[in-house]
């Protein structure tokens, strides 16, 4: 079944695309933490502790609805949130400057074996319906017409 969509993907011309625009797998705490050790020349069990205690209090302070500026991460906004019985969904906005992308993205191509490749730009969605707002003028009452003209003289 499988074997079929793939040949008929491919044959629209879609499989292609969908293989170019694989998304980078997640960044893990454990890789994090690898690579900082290797940037800092730390040991990982310090840096774990301290990117441990980082994390809870971000963690904490994103669920408070607090807005994070953390250059050169950027500044992160929290957009709305829910509370679900399993999780506590939380959607942020992240602002980041340009010099901060053109640094990451530079830093890349400089030494290609020190970090990752940058990942590809994603489609960018908003994360909340737009809710188109009433034109005020619109529905306020249209003001009578008079007329400007001399009252007519009766005889």
């Amino acid at each position: 079944m499988k074997d079929m969509q793939d040949e008929v993907l491919s044959n629209l011309g879609i499989m292609a695309d969908m293989k170019a625009v694989q998304m980078p797998e997640d960044l893990k705490k454990k890789e994090l933490i690898q690579m900082i050790a290797d940037k800092t020349g730390q040991k990982k069990s310090e840096v774990k502790q301290v990117a441990e205690a980082m994390l809870d209090i971000l963690g904490d302070q994103l669920a408070a609805g607090r807005p994070l500026n953390l250059q050169p991460l950027g500044k992160v906004q929290v957009l709305n949130e829910k509370l679900q019985p399993n999780a506590h969904i939380i959607k942020c906005k992240l602002r980041r400057t340009i010099a901060s992308d053109a640094e990451t993205v530079a830093s890349a191509n400089a030494d290609p074996a020190a970090s990752p490749a940058p990942a590809p730009q994603r489609k960018r969605t908003t994360l909340a319906p737009a809710v188109a707002k009433p034109n005020k003028t619109s529905l306020a009452p249209k003001p009578k017409k008079t007329s400007l003209a001399a009252p007519a003289k009766g005889a």
